[in-house]
């Protein structure tokens, strides 16, 4: 009777040591067991992007609008340079397409970029997708027919992006400002469905930037590698981080490829240093120059040098320097 805890005690514990193993055998094969422990790869895990909110522009008065230019631009994913938008498995066209397939994203028709027409989810995603035929086969295996099937959306296949954007002179700020207004994947043209040389590219559709600025900001590209910390994709859109090509000027489409990049980036430089310059009739040489204001300020803050102090003496000491020089020659 004094050994009956110890022995219901080791009871207890076959007891459950057997349903344990009953459990572990009773998986069927190819399935594994649920852990109750969650998987994380590594501790580094920002939660700042999810709930993230783009903030609002600066309103620009129309009063201060000095001068104003339209400039389109494409975004060559091939560029090493831009590889921040193909990065695998977090690339930008598949955030595009999970918000448009969400109806977080208005897609709008290609044929025109001034925010219309809009299209529906469907026929923004049939944009991308191709069709294959998938032959039939009898039980005999000889083919009956076939059946025309949509492939899968392949991200790999968008390599450019076309920003439709505004360049302006505020005049109150003193600075030429760029905003972008569209944003449209471009698919590629082939000159034949059997060849697939490629001939160039369209847009397969517009969004509007200010709409997708709300997908960019959720999106984290943070590489502790590259010591780039709590940094979105809506970061990389405004401070411009990106190469591009200047691909037209204004909204004739009949100029596109007219105007060189370069040419087009010479004008805009030259556009924000002419708003700077010497009116007419007035002499340069006699302006008041940025390294005249130093001087003056230096000059303002340098120490003045001490004057040596007066010495005044009285009529009394006169009359003592006298007297010892009188005892001293006595």
């Amino acid at each position: 009777m004094k050994n009956s805890p110890l022995l219901y005690f080791i009871v207890l514990l076959t007891a459950f040591c057997t349903t344990a193993n009953a459990q572990v055998d009773s998986v069927p094969p190819g399935y594994a067991v649920s852990d109750s422990i969650p998987l994380t790869d590594g501790y580094n895990h920002s939660t700042v992007f999810e709930n993230a909110k783009p903030f609002p522009m600066p309103v620009i008065k129309q009063s201060n609008i000095r001068f104003y230019k339209r400039v389109y631009r494409d975004i060559d994913l091939t560029d090493p340079k831009n590889a921040i938008f193909a990065t695998p498995g977090a690339t930008l066209i598949e955030a595009m397409m999970k918000d448009i397939a969400g109806g977080k994203l208005t897609v709008y028709d290609a044929t025109d970029d001034s925010f219309k027409k809009k299209m529906s989810a469907k026929e923004g995603a049939a944009r991308f997708t191709d069709s294959v035929m998938v032959p039939k086969f009898d039980n005999e295996g000889n083919q009956i027919g076939g059946v025309m099937a949509l492939n899968e959306f392949n991200p790999e296949k968008i390599t450019k992006f076309r920003i439709k954007e505004d360049i302006f002179l505020d005049k109150q700020k003193g600075k030429l400002e760029t905003r972008i207004i569209g944003i449209a994947p471009l698919m590629s043209i082939t000159s034949n469905a059997d060849l697939a040389a490629t001939v160039g590219s369209t847009p397969a559709f517009w969004l509007y930037f200010p709409q997708v600025r709300y997908t960019l900001a959720k999106m984290d590209i943070s590489d502790p590698e590259r010591n780039l910390f709590d940094l979105s994709m809506d970061d990389i859109f405004l401070q411009r981080k990106f190469a591009s090509k200047i691909i037209r000027e204004g909204n004739n489409p009949s100029i596109q490829d007219s105007v060189g990049s370069i040419t087009a980036e010479e004008k805009l430089k030259k556009i924000s240093t002419d708003y700077y310059k010497t009116p007419k009739g007035v002499n340069e040489s006699e302006l008041v120059q940025p390294e005249d204001l130093l001087k003056t300020e230096k000059k303002k803050k340098a120490p003045k040098a001490k004057k040596p102090a007066k010495t005044t003496t009285t009529k009394k000491e006169v009359v003592k320097t006298e007297e010892k020089t009188k005892t001293d020659t006595n």
